[in-house]
């Protein structure tokens, strides 16, 4: 699934489609700005690290 930096990129942003779809950020009005980012931020998460294991490894500081 995350055989390339590129497609992880878009799991992260399917993610984003789907935080934004979730009811709460909705009724909070803020769906159409807040990412995955935030939702990871806002549960107490500091970093996202993606890698397919071997070959590759990206880490997001999240601040």
């Amino acid at each position: 699934m995350l055989a390339t930096p590129f497609r992880a990129r878009a799991v992260l942003a399917t993610l984003t489609l789907r935080v934004r779809a979730w009811s709460l950020f909705a009724e909070l009005g803020v769906h159409n700005l807040f990412t995955f980012y935030d939702l990871a931020k806002l549960l107490g998460f500091k970093q996202i690290t993606l890698s397919d294991g071997r070959n590759w490894s990206h880490r997001i500081n999240l601040k």
